[in-house]
């Protein structure tokens, strides 16, 4: 069975995102394989996927404003690309649920935070980005 879990603080440490562990009632995942969520100001929608028949394992977020469209999608080993424009834009899911700052929610390796100047998604490793109205950029 997969590790899940929403904590209202997760402990971080070294850059790492705690691994949350399950949680019968999660409201960010529909099943053990994929989670989705909006950030407050739901500028930024993000989408884990683990172990979900044939599709990677990945991470991918993306920030729709007037003055930026930017999407990262990232792997299992903390690697990702960023795309720029329209043209990189998903539709976030239906009825998917805001991510309140100071949470995280995680799936396999991937563990995203919700904080007041955006995202920060990584991997067991501490490899990763955040996802911001600034932009993408790496972390750590």
């Amino acid at each position: 069975m997969i590790a899940l879990r929403v904590v209202p603080s997760a402990v971080v440490a070294v850059g790492v995102i705690a691994a949350p562990s399950a949680h019968a009632d999660n409201q960010f995942c529909s099943s053990d394989q994929v989670c989705s969520f909006y950030s407050p100001s739901h500028a930024i929608s993000c989408e884990i996927d683990y172990q979900r028949g044939g599709i990677p394992d990945s991470t991918y977020c993306q920030i729709n404003t007037p003055q930026l469209a930017q999407s990262a999608h990232m792997d299992a080993t903390g690697t990702y690309t960023i795309c720029n424009g329209q043209s990189c834009m998903g539709n976030p899911g239906l009825g998917q649920a805001t991510l309140p700052y100071g949470e995280s929610v995680g799936l396999g390796p991937f563990g995203c935070r919700s904080e007041v100047n955006g995202l920060t998604c990584t991997v067991s490793s501490g490899s990763g980005f955040a996802i911001s109205s600034s932009g993408i950029v790496k972390v750590p």
